[in-house]
């Protein structure tokens, strides 16, 4: 049974495997998941692949929605770690991109993921006013949705670029 905070049922965790032979534990949700982050990751998700993750402790969480499609997150149940796997498009190339977030709501906020911050940092954002100000953000810290924005201050901290390797793909296109 998962270690977060849920809404909604939950189905009983399942083994996987891909046609490449890559195995991995999965459970599907169809309510609201909620990672209760303290202290820290410990794991550097950087230019990892998925078995790294899996023989970390980490778990395929496969978010049902209405229509049928899913969301997949990888969940460390020690660490309290949420990570939602998306697909992004960066020059009109496709790459799989991680971001670490605070639940599985579809508009939940991302939190700052590069270690530079972990003592925080000060960057300049701007106001209301079309001035500028100083502001302080902290590693772990959850981040408004208009800081991420590509050429917004926060946008490369809150990206996670995992090496491109053809497992992420495996998963990204799993279907429970």
């Amino acid at each position: 049974m998962l270690l977060w905070q849920q809404s909604g049922p939950l189905i009983l965790p399942a083994k996987a495997a891909t046609d490449a032979g890559l195995s991995f534990d999965y459970e599907i949700v169809e309510g609201e998941l909620a990672a209760d982050w303290a202290g820290g990751p410990g794991f550097d998700p950087n230019g990892k692949c998925p078995p790294d993750f899996f023989s970390e402790g980490f778990v395929l969480v496969c978010k049902k929605l209405a229509d049928g499609a899913y969301f997949k997150f990888l969940y460390h149940r020690g660490r309290k770690l949420l990570y939602r796997i998306d697909k992004d498009v960066i020059n009109g190339k496709a790459r799989i991109g991680l971001h670490w977030v605070e639940s599985t709501k579809f508009g939940a906020r991302y939190r700052v993921a590069d270690p530079a911050f972990k003592n925080g940092r000060k960057l300049e954002v701007p106001t209301g006013k079309g001035q500028t100000q100083q502001r302080q953000f902290a590693y772990g810290e959850a981040v408004s949705k208009k800081r991420v924005q590509p050429g917004r201050e926060l946008f490369h901290a809150t990206h996670i670029d995992p090496d491109q390797c053809p497992e992420w793909w495996d998963i990204f296109n799993f279907i429970p």
